[in-house]
């Protein structure tokens, strides 16, 4: 009886912890955040996940050289050559755990803004990003102009830039002044949702509220406003559907660069990637994120397994060649070779 008992009020204290969880307002889940944010705790997270990152590239290309290797012929094959990647690679190692310790003492020597992450929950609500590094460090310089912004996705290290990131023009000549019209408010936090419009959109918590900031436009909205009213704003996102063909987006790309678009099959073949790298060349891509919004981005590395799967791997994140949907057209790739 006494063992029932004890079920039924883990039972109902479940469903009482529940029912607070899933009534929370936007506004709740960040206090929640920041008020379980260890700074000292995160930033050695971030250093921990960084050294991932260095060591996760380091075997990439390891594995890359080896699979380049073995597609040679038994007598093109010698121990030297197998010798010298091995030797390449603990040479690296040491540079990367030097680089490890480098950048733990820039994160350690000033105090950054956190800067959390949120995700789009459905057409009308946000929600905080649950990730185990959900916060990207923001350290402004001088006007807000140089920096270091140190960004993490999908709970782990993603990328860090001495300005502000983004490919657009636009944003970077303005993010310095948005920054200084949103720091002079003192806002309580300041938040990213790559989600709505990319790097277009930064969010401040003001008052219990919550603004979000176009930086292209140079406009300003409560966040529940913009949510609603989207479909009438000019977002960065309906800029972007004007390049949505890929005809049209192929003549921006060959306006400014020396470049040819390559079909899908080109990237399955090894040698083709190595013949690249030997020439200089970057493979660009545009693609659907999200079902949403186009996304470009520059192809970090691809892995070849002997299982035959193929992994790309892209700031935002790594996908299985397998789920590139050149039927439908949603995937892009030109081979860049310099400005023109």
């Amino acid at each position: 009886m006494k063992q029932m008992k004890r079920i039924y009020l883990i039972i109902i204290l479940c469903c009482m912890f529940f029912s607070v969880s899933s009534g929370q307002t936007l506004i709740d889940q960040i206090e929640h955040a920041y008020s379980g944010l260890d700074s000292t705790s995160y930033i050695n997270n971030v250093i921990l996940s960084y050294g991932r990152f260095l060591n996760e590239i380091n075997e990439e290309s390891r594995e890359t050289f080896l699979q380049i290797l073995n597609s040679k012929d038994d007598s093109a094959r010698t121990t030297i050559d197998y010798n010298r990647i091995d030797s390449i690679y603990l040479a690296c190692e040491m540079l990367n755990s030097q680089e490890v310790k480098r950048f733990g003492k820039v994160l350690k020597s000033r105090t950054p803004v956190y800067v959390l992450n949120l995700k789009q929950n459905d057409d009308q609500t946000l929600q905080v990003d649950t990730g185990k590094l959900n916060f990207n460090l923001f350290y402004f310089g001088k006007k807000y102009k140089k920096g270091l912004y140190v960004y993490c996705y999908n709970g782990e290290y993603g990328c860090q830039c001495n300005y502000y990131y983004t490919f657009s023009t636009k944003i970077a000549n303005n993010v310095p002044k948005v920054f200084k019209r949103i720091m002079r408010k003192h806002p309580k936090y300041l938040l990213l949702c790559s989600d709505l419009e990319g790097a277009n959109t930064i969010l401040y918590v003001l008052n219990n509220e919550i603004y979000i900031y176009q930086v292209a436009q140079m406009k300003e909205y409560k966040l529940d406003y913009y949510m609603k009213h989207r479909s009438t704003i000019d977002t960065w996102k309906s800029r972007w559907e004007l390049v949505s063909s890929a005809a049209t987006y192929g003549k921006l790309v060959s306006d400014n660069f020396n470049s040819s678009r390559i079909s899908v099959s080109y990237l399955s073949d090894p040698a083709n990637l190595q013949d690249l790298r030997n020439r200089n060349g970057l493979i660009h891509t545009n693609f659907l994120y999200n079902n949403s919004i186009r996304y470009s981005d520059i192809l970090r590395s691809i892995q070849f397994y002997q299982s035959g799967k193929i992994i790309m791997k892209f700031r935002i994140g790594s996908y299985n060649f397998s789920s590139v949907d050149a039927v439908d057209n949603n995937w892009w790739f030109y081979v860049l070779r310099d400005l023109k």
